[in-house]
């Protein structure tokens, strides 16, 4: 039997989809989410395999297993993250995690990203706190909640188009004007002794500059675009595309952008 029908036979077995590819084969996660690709003499591989080197199934496997195990356990933990600061999320085949809560939107990536991380990985603690997932509104779970999440059944995510339909209920507080307003209120608060009165609130939120100017024009012309702002990248606004599985970013401390804008 040569390798490939070795590992499909396996994948068939555990009930994994696999991918037969003239570069090689590729086992998806059980997650779902991503593919341990085997290309031998290829960059892309998973694991690094030189081209015409003997082929160890049975070590692949074992590598593949191991990766699968970091990664549904991070899932599982990221799940929990969520559950616990009280947001709606749900996974799309793409490794995107959306989730929403009190009117933000953010994403937070378990795909291919996940993988290399799970590949190096020792602990889980150090696993998560790679994926860096606690920069946004989620807390770093500390290693005695790691466990308290492992023990516990995992938090079911929504089918994703009822996600969506969930983004729909505030789709008027959800758009580019609604996500400047975010974005001005934040860097408000890096100077709160000048926000004295609703006056000087409105004001300091109120958009500014080439790109702001831009921005506000933008969400005349697109009022039911669904956008929100990225809390990993400060400044940035993510304005969705209609199919939902990507978003567009503006980032509005660009000089770059602000020289492009007339």
């Amino acid at each position: 039997m040569d390798w490939k029908a070795t590992l499909r036979a396996y994948a068939e077995g555990k009930g994994l989809d696999w991918i037969d590819d003239p570069l090689g084969f590729g086992i998806e996660f059980a997650d779902g989410c991503d593919v341990f690709w085997i290309l031998p003499g290829e960059p892309m591989s998973t694991v690094r395999l030189d081209e015409g080197a003997p082929i160890d199934t049975g070590q692949l496997l074992a590598e593949f297993e191991r990766i699968d195990r970091w990664r549904g356990q991070a899932i599982h933990v990221l799940k929990h993250m969520l559950h616990d600061a009280g947001a709606k999320f749900a996974i799309n085949r793409a490794g995107t995690v959306h989730c929403h809560m009190q009117f933000c939107g953010m994403e937070y990536e378990v795909g291919p990203s996940l993988t290399p991380l799970a590949r190096e990985a020792t602990s889980l603690h150090d696993l998560v706190l790679a994926a860096r997932w606690h920069e946004g509104f989620l807390q770093n779970p500390s290693p005695e909640q790691l466990e308290a999440y492992l023990a516990a059944e995992s938090p079911n995510p929504l089918p994703i188009q009822e996600y969506y339909d969930v983004e729909d209920e505030d789709a008027e507080c959800s758009n580019i004007s609604f996500a400047l307003c975010w974005l001005g209120l934040c860097k408000a608060l890096q100077n709160p002794e000048r926000l004295t009165s609703a006056e000087s609130i409105a004001e300091a939120i109120e958009p500014t500059g080439r790109i702001g100017q831009a921005l506000k024009r933008l969400a005349e012309r697109l009022p039911e675009a669904e956008a929100h702002i990225d809390l990993l990248q400060p400044g940035t606004l993510q304005v969705d595309f209609k199919d939902g599985f990507a978003s567009f970013p503006i980032d509005t401390r660009s000089k770059g952008l602000a020289r492009r804008i007339k």
